[in-house]
């Protein structure tokens, strides 16, 4: 068993093999950001920070994931390349704001060492969010 779906998957988990880091974990969450569930768009996702046990629920903004369309080994090789997904059209007013999109950009970085850390995205995040009292995270 591999441990990973491509279409979210760390270009250095694709190239190398490599196992899951928090890193890799930065990057696929970025993924996450743009992904889509068969529910009503934008919906809810959790996302929970490893060393807070910090739970925030995140926007989902599009109505496709990752790469939709293409086959897994053209997936592989737009990511271990440095391609990302494209900004979605008309998600600004649902609040995919620009510097919600260039936190997500900076999770996507080639390099693992210059993506954000778990701690700087879930800061971000709680600053940027308005969380209803039945959601509110705790630390």
């Amino acid at each position: 068993m591999k441990g990973y779906t491509e279409a979210w998957a760390a270009p250095e988990v694709l190239e190398k093999g490599n196992k899951a880091t928090t890193e890799a974990d930065v990057f696929s969450f970025g993924m996450v950001v743009i992904e889509v569930s068969p529910r009503t768009s934008p919906h809810l996702v959790a996302l929970r920070a490893d060393s807070s046990d910090v739970l925030i629920l995140v926007k989902v903004f599009t109505g496709g994931y990752p790469f939709s369309g293409f086959t897994d080994p053209i997936i592989i090789l737009k990511i271990t390349t440095g391609e990302r997904p494209a900004r979605p059209l008309g998600t600004r007013e649902l609040g995919l704001t620009d510097s919600v999109w260039e936190m997500t950009v900076r999770c996507w970085q080639q390099d693992p060492t210059l993506r954000p850390s778990v701690t700087e995205v879930v800061g971000f995040l709680r600053e940027r969010l308005v969380f209803s009292p039945s959601v509110e995270p705790t630390t």
